[in-house]
């Protein structure tokens, strides 16, 4: 793996044997992470965490000492309640390995590792600490693609159409591929690879033909195949430039798409072929052409794996551009608006459903002892919920999504979390906040802030993204609350799926 790739992933360490604890400090630094906190006691790794959950989180542990077994197991199920989602790691001297394996799976932890010993040089050592944290990483980065997968291979096992076990293998193995890989060519070009290597006789080709909206054409971007070589030009064909009519009415017929049917009779003379559409005829992205496909069960049902695998990294391509693009605000204009969390909220009710995950979403709001938060700041309020959404933002995992919502107001995504973990998360997020010490509440003699939060779950608790935003806008702060209201489903309500929250990858 890539140092970039590692760079934005949060570790803790704890230890408490410090000079283990510097060297793993040391490799992960030379390995790129650039988010590591060390603890040396599992009270302050707790504290640690539960301020600024990690994605991994590095247990050492002695198996001949019982109490450092105690306290390893101690501190990976405390920290495991802050979120399910810390890749739990237990490491220890390369001598003590299978008394720690056996602590590791005992706990639940993801992963051990056995450290060689100092005979074995600096660099079989640092080998195995960047074998086992990339491990980690390629979880992080397939999780949820995974699970997708695995609810996808369980509804085709129930149609009692087969797959081979050499289909099987290639697909679980493209899990990590797609997963890892964040360049759009790269991945066409893995799509193109996984579709010709679904025919089982191994004269399949695939192509795909890149939509070029200013030109109003296709233009041919990756082959794979038999006949790849040739199929190197890059040639394509396009429509008139002042109607784009026509290429709408041919993709929502691809059978009858005479203009590919030409076109790859007279280049790449292809007669017989499958076609599949990336997007939608309004707004083509491109096409993959795939030839000398047979027509059995096991071919095809590869086909819509790969395509279903394909669909998920452009998903995940699309969600973080908008990421990207939300990062550029949060330096200039401090949070996305209204509009943009209503976007992402579409998003993230699709993955929900896709995955049979939870979804839960809040409104946070910042007032001040019971004032409106603008009247009581005047000109201060700008930079003072400047600095309330920085705050938020740090406190939430780096999956969750912090938005403006409205004049005082605050809403966050928390993608897979159920309804009881988020309003822990919300709760320790609100106390977090109040306990700023601001400048600005200083001058105005204002003692601190007071923020209070609605929460509401999907599926638990609304159908759709519209009933979940009808709620937030129409939420009554005016009437005495907890700190953190959970709105309950209404009677007779019943949810469109259950959950598979907790459920580990079978693959």
């Amino acid at each position: 793996m890539e140092r970039a790739a590692r760079a934005d992933f949060q570790v803790l360490i704890v230890d408490r044997d410090d000079i283990r604890r510097g060297e793993m400090l040391q490799w992960l630094t030379e390995l790129g992470f650039r988010h590591v906190t060390v603890a040396s006691a599992p009270t302050s790794a707790v504290t640690f965490a539960d301020a600024n959950p990690p994605h991994i989180l590095l247990v050492g542990t002695d198996a001949v000492d019982v109490e450092r077994g105690t306290e390893a197991r101690e501190t990976i199920l405390n920290i495991r309640k802050i979120s399910r989602e810390i890749q739990a790691i237990l490491y220890s001297s390369a001598g003590d390995g299978g008394a720690t394996r056996k602590l590791a799976i005992s706990i639940g932890a993801w992963d051990w590792l056995g450290i060689p010993e100092v005979a074995d040089g600096d660099i079989v050592r640092r080998a195995a600490v960047e074998f086992c944290l990339d491990r980690a990483c390629s979880r992080l980065f397939a999780q949820f693609e995974v699970e997708a997968w695995r609810d996808r291979y369980t509804e085709i096992a129930q149609t009692g159409v087969g797959e081979s076990e050499g289909s099987r293998g290639r697909l679980i193995q493209a899990i990590r591929a797609f997963s890892l890989l964040k360049d759009f060519d790269a991945v066409v070009s893995e799509a193109c690879r996984l579709f010709s290597a679904a025919d089982h006789g191994g004269a399949a080709d695939a192509v795909y033909l890149r939509w070029i909206p200013i030109r109003n054409a296709f233009v041919i971007q990756q082959c794979s195949g038999a006949h790849a070589a040739d199929f190197s030009v890059r040639k394509g064909f396009g429509f008139s430039p002042a109607d784009r009519s026509p290429v709408r009415e041919a993709l929502q017929n691809l059978r009858e798409f005479q203009e590919l049917r030409r076109f790859l009779k007279d280049v790449f003379r292809i007669d017989n072929y499958t076609v599949l559409l990336h997007g939608t005829p309004d707004e083509p992205v491109g096409l993959f052409v795939i030839s000398g496909i047979d027509a059995s069960e096991g071919v095809q049902s590869e086909i819509e794996a790969v395509t279903h695998l394909f669909d998920l990294t452009w998903g995940a391509f699309k969600h973080f551009a908008i990421v990207i693009r939300w990062s550029a605000w949060i330096g200039e204009r401090g949070l996305p608006n209204r509009k943009a969390f209503q976007e992402n909220l579409e998003f993230e009710f699709a993955r929900a459903r896709r995955l049979r995950h939870p979804l839960s979403v809040a409104v946070v709001r910042a007032g001040a002892l019971g004032l409106e938060l603008g009247d009581a700041l005047g000109a201060s309020f700008d930079s003072v919920l400047k600095v309330v959404g920085s705050s938020l933002r740090r406190t939430l995992r780096g999956t969750d999504i912090v938005a403006r919502f409205g004049k005082d107001q605050f809403a966050v995504i928390m993608p897979h979390t159920p309804v009881a973990e988020a309003a822990a998360v919300i709760d320790r997020l609100c106390r977090m906040t109040e306990r700023l010490n601001l400048p600005a509440l200083e001058l105005l003699h204002v003692e601190r802030l007071s923020i209070k939060a609605t929460l509401v779950e999907y599926p638990g608790r609304v159908r759709d993204s519209d009933s979940l935003m009808s709620l937030l806008l129409d939420l009554d702060w005016g009437e005495m609350q907890p700190r953190v209201r959970v709105i309950d489903a209404p009677p007779g309500f019943e949810p469109e799926y259950v959950t598979r929250f907790g459920e580990g990858p079978t693959l």
